[in-house]
């Protein structure tokens, strides 16, 4: 196989990411040093070795996680107080987040090792559609809804949902149902400022094809092949 695909299975990001390591000098392969990611090697018989340590590709691992909140989604911040890889045993390796929440949001992400996979579901290109729901205070119209999916302007960058549904309505409590394309960091806290709304509770309900379903929080599961399959396929089909 290709290195990069190689050094992606072995847990060290998404292939793109592995070129680049290999274009910086830090791969070798059999000691020698390689200066372009157009060499393809054997697993079990080529040594691999960056920056001079062994790397071997590990047994993929596609976890699906509902993450409460106040948990960070990083392996390490001196500032969190928590962190959603503290809800993961140990024993299942390093893993990195893929569709990341902020620490006040709540719901699906995903946990890998397969940087293959997790650039395909995460990439901007691949469009995978996102589904939140959100309890606001404030009262949320038609005039409102036409608004955010004509898109609005904030800090610089054009937000525009792919849906904007309402839930429900009770004074001024209501609950909506975004549905996000691309996805911008804070996006849909922002589009509900833009209308007004003070956001009170976030949850994810769906990558793509995979929903959150009964999780309980602070819970985990492995993902079946054929969600895996469901994903990659999702984004193939946006590219």
């Amino acid at each position: 196989m290709r290195i990069a695909r190689y050094l992606a299975a072995a847990g060290l990001g998404s292939r793109r990411a592995c070129e680049e390591l290999v274009r910086a000098g830090a791969v070798t392969v059999n000691g020698e040093r390689l200066d372009s990611p157009a060499r393809n090697v054997v697993p079990g018989q080529d040594r691999v070795c960056v920056r001079g340590r062994p790397v071997v590709p590990e047994k993929p691992v596609h976890l699906a996680l509902n993450k409460p909140p106040g948990y960070t989604c990083s392996r390490s911040d001196s500032h969190a107080g928590r962190l959603v890889h503290e809800l993961i045993p140990a024993h299942l390796g390093r893993l990195f987040t893929v569709g990341r929440l902020d620490r006040d949001s709540e719901g699906l992400i995903l946990l890998t090792n397969d940087g293959d996979f997790a650039q395909a579901v995460a990439h901007p290109s691949g469009e995978i559609e996102k589904v939140y729901h959100v309890d606001c205070r404030g009262e949320f119209t038609a005039a409102d809804r036409a608004r955010l999916l004509a898109g609005v302007r904030d800090e610089g960058e054009f937000l525009r949902p792919r849906e904007v549904r309402l839930l429900d309505q009770r004074g001024d409590r209501c609950r909506l149902e975004f549905r996000l394309g691309e996805g911008r960091k804070r996006e849909v806290r922002r589009l509900c400022r833009a209308a007004g709304l003070r956001v009170e509770r976030l949850v994810r309900r769906a990558i793509g094809p995979l929903a959150l379903g009964s999780l309980a929080a602070g819970a985990w599961r492995e993902l079946a092949p054929a969600e895996v399959a469901a994903l990659r396929a999702a984004a193939r089909n946006n590219f």
